[in-house]
């Protein structure tokens, strides 16, 4: 689930926060617009989460959660490896490029796309993501 995208997942995720009583006016049409990000957001809030896990995004444990009240499955589990030609990295301006700086913007990727943290460092064959992010391909 990523802002901007259309399809059936999308679909029923906005049909479930409707049911679970959230607003999103235009009715669930598949797009992941400014109106389902309010309306998972507020769903976020519902369950206890705030500040950055409150953001919209949907990450895993929210979404297990939204779809245990729903009535779908979610997972979150995924087999592939991250591959250097899946990934592309730009030049980052001003900011420090130290393994330290690198390690958070990993993680905040993997919590804000319920990516396993384990890509961080643990995927194999030099596709980590601090390894992308230090070393990008050309």
């Amino acid at each position: 689930m990523r802002f901007g995208k259309t399809n059936n997942d999308v679909k029923a995720l906005q049909s479930a926060l409707i049911e679970a009583g959230f607003s999103i006016p235009s009715g669930a049409t598949g797009l992941f617009g400014p109106q389902t990000k309010s309306a998972y957001a507020a769903w976020q809030r519902s369950i206890g989460l705030n500040g950055s896990d409150a953001d919209g995004f949907p990450g895993c444990s929210s979404l297990r959660n939204l779809g245990d009240t729903a009535g779908f499955s979610v997972d979150c589990r995924n087999t592939r490896s991250l591959a250097k030609s899946s990934v592309l990295c730009a030049k980052n301006s001003g900011i420090s490029r130290d393994r330290g700086t690198a390690r958070t913007f990993a993680l905040e990727a993997c919590k804000r796309t319920g990516a396993p943290k384990e890509w961080v460092t643990g995927v194999g064959n030099d596709a980590n993501l601090l390894t992308l992010i230090l070393d990008p391909p050309a």
